[in-house]
């Protein structure tokens, strides 16, 4: 076992004094005679931060405190608003008749969070096979084609055929998710879909006024580019189905708003199946917890997917599962609609060369910065000094006025915010009217963090020892899933995935 410290009241600086509440976490054994199960009243982020760090640690203190402001109440097990959930019931006894098994676990609505919520029955151990999901229930390309009220169009329609031929953009599943929905009760489904979300929380559905808080030009782009490419993914196939099969697909029913709430549903909570993605009923109410190993899979067979217990859980447990630790939180904000507690290391923010020099100049033509303040690759620095007109970019004079511009670009770019990260600090301690400010207030929290990083980084830096370069060439956070990229296109795809632009429009230096 081990203890770790958790905030319980918000400081309103980084100086404040902080009250902490001890709370002993368990570490995970081959059952649960190894360390303290998780607790109904639990609410730890498990190896959740990066310790090494005192941005990390201040992140976790911060977060700990809003999650806390913004589900006021009981929680995980103890809420005295949740509700045993019919549709659950309903849907467990489906599964289990096509011969999937639940074990030790009910779903409960939970009001104050939106949603529904797993708990743990009776006593859960480490390794337990709590849920296997039958094929026969999953709704991914080939159950659609087998069980679909459109399954011949599905199966045998050659422009949709074509048109879908690239599995990645969810189209088939979009196109039957559409459909299954608008018809939900003769759906095969119709159980499994009751417990989805009436309403999709997704960035691309918020006003420009509310894209508009989040204060980050990067963020704004994700509503708009992910709408302009659902409108393409529409427009590729849905008027073909609406003209050829209209008494299948009326115009007034498939519109862009249901097919780009499918593809939001399937993108947010589909699985892998190693070749291809599914929708796994009852599995996919599992909610999301930083730093918990997730253990599923498709079985040898192809036909059952396992789900077995990482960690040990008392009665009343909430059951979670990460959803991806070496996501960034661009990927989880874009994907899944907020930024999970507990991932500090997903936070990253890009320095940029303008677009125009950028064209000109080697890589690289970006510099990354994480929640170490610390700017990667090294070699930036150096490509700074040169378009700056030094002569010798590797010198100690060079690297200094590269330094300099870039401290004094991060500061004016703090500068021009709306809010301060200390206001928002303050902000986040009240209550919140609705998803948008909650996750907008959350969001940017999260990059002024990184951004009042970097300056004590470069302060640092320009005070003692300007001539270093760091040798390492990665950081905890600086992380990608695709290993195959050269360092050169590993700067653009974080630049691309990052929360916040510092771009350097003055490249003469301070006395310019």
């Amino acid at each position: 076992t081990s203890r770790c410290l958790i905030s319980t009241l918000l400081p309103t600086t980084p100086q404040a004094s902080t009250t902490f509440t001890c709370m002993i976490t368990s570490t995970h054994g081959s059952d649960c005679s190894r360390g303290s199960p998780i607790k109904p009243h639990e609410r730890i982020m498990k190896r959740g931060f990066n310790k090494t760090t005192n941005v990390g640690l201040v992140a976790c203190f911060i977060v700990a405190a809003m999650v806390v402001k913004f589900t006021s109440g009981p929680t995980d097990g103890e809420s005295s608003k949740d509700a045993w959930d019919p549709h659950c019931t309903e849907l467990i006894n489906w599964i289990e008749n096509n011969g999937g098994k639940i074990t030790g676990l009910q779903c409960v609505i939970r009001p104050e969070k939106g949603g529904r919520a797993l708990l743990s029955t009776h006593p859960l151990a480490q390794n337990d096979n709590y849920m296997a999901i039958p094929e026969t229930v999953w709704l991914w390309h080939k159950t659609l084609r087998r069980f679909s009220g459109i399954k011949d169009i599905l199966t045998n329609d050659k422009v949709v055929a074509k048109v879908c031929r690239d599995s990645e953009n969810y189209c088939l599943e979009t196109i039957g998710m559409d459909w299954e929905l608008l018809n939900m009760e003769s759906s095969y489904w119709r159980l499994y879909l009751k417990t989805l979300p009436q309403k999709v929380t997704a960035m691309m559905y918020l006003t420009e006024e509310e894209a508009a808080a989040f204060q980050s030009d990067a963020i704004v782009d994700i509503v708009s580019d992910t709408r302009e490419w659902l409108l393409e993914r529409y427009n590729a196939i849905m008027p073909y189905l609406i003209k050829t099969y209209p008494d299948r697909f009326p115009k007034a029913k498939h519109t862009f708003e249901s097919f780009s709430a499918a593809f939001q549903l399937i993108q947010s909570r589909c699985y892998s199946t190693g070749d291809s993605i599914a929708m796994l009923p009852f599995a996919d109410l599992i909610s999301h917890r930083s730093g918990v190993p997730s253990e599923y899979g498709v079985n040898a067979e192809g036909d059952m997917y396992q789900l077995h217990a990482s960690e040990c859980h008392d009665p009343g447990a909430e059951v979670f599962e990460s959803y991806g630790s070496h996501h960034s939180s661009h990927h989880y904000l874009s994907v899944y609609g907020f930024i999970p507690d507990g991932h500090e290391r997903g936070d990253y923010i890009a320095i940029l060369l303008p677009a125009g020099v950028a064209k000109k100049q080697a890589p690289p033509t970006a510099g990354i910065v994480g929640q170490d303040g610390r700017i990667v690759p090294e070699a930036f620095v150096r490509s700074v000094a040169a378009v700056m007109g030094q002569k010798n970019p590797k010198g100690l004079e060079a690297r200094k006025a590269a330094l300099t511009l870039i401290l004094e670009h991060v500061e004016e770019s703090i500068r021009r915010l709306p809010t301060t990260l200390a206001e928002d600090r303050i902000r986040a301690s009240q209550d919140f009217s609705s998803y948008a400010e909650w996750v907008a207030v959350m969001t940017r929290m999260r990059f002024k963090q990184v951004l009042d990083a970097t300056v004590h980084a470069l302060r640092s830096r320009l005070a003692n020892e300007p001539s270093l370069e760091y040798t390492t060439p990665e950081t905890p956070w600086h992380m990608t899933h695709k290993a195959d990229l050269t360092n050169a296109k590993r700067e653009g795809t974080f630049a691309s995935t990052s929360l916040f632009h510092v771009e350097l429009h003055r490249l003469t230096g301070s006395d310019a």
